[in-house]
């Protein structure tokens, strides 16, 4: 007995002539939920409300490496001027100082522009620093410690 020949009371659900609980049916119904996930997912990159991790972590690996840059330049900038205090209490201004101006700098920190540039100091390398696009390179890696027995120095 085919489906047309049953009563309708007998006649299996459709849509569109697709059975019901079908597995084109489950299958159409998944392809149109992740159609409509993309879609939202789009419209959220449209409105700025959702941003690549990738991104994010190069903005924050250019963030982190500005603050280390303040932080290491502290010494060297404040030693030749430590050298000749002897008065603790000067020397703790001095060195809050350092670092009250080190933060400062950093609160308008933009990650598209090169702080190392900004501060003049070519002690610093521009490894994983933004290149002009904004795009942070990766870092690096440099060996630590000492060298591997029976490795030759050069």
């Amino acid at each position: 007995m085919s489906n047309r020949d049953r009563l309708p009371s007998q006649r299996a659900s459709t849509t569109g002539g697709v059975l019901l609980g079908s597995d084109y049916d489950v299958a159409r119904t998944r392809k149109m939920e992740a159609d409509a996930a993309i879609a939202e997912i789009e419209l959220m990159k449209a409105q700025k409300l959702l941003v690549k991790a990738d991104d994010v972590e190069k903005v924050w690996s250019s963030i982190l490496f500005a603050v280390r840059a303040k932080l290491l330049a502290i010494p060297s900038k404040t030693a030749p001027i430590l050298a000749l205090e002897q008065d603790l209490a000067v020397i703790k201004d001095i060195l809050d100082n350092a670092i009250a101006e080190c933060l400062s700098e950093l609160t308008g920190y933009d990650p598209a522009v090169d702080p190392v540039a900004i501060t003049g100091s070519n002690t610093g390398t521009s490894e994983g620093m933004p290149d002009t696009d904004g795009t942070a390179a990766a870092p690096v890696p440099k060996r630590v410690g000492r060298p591997k027995k029976g490795a030759r120095l050069a």
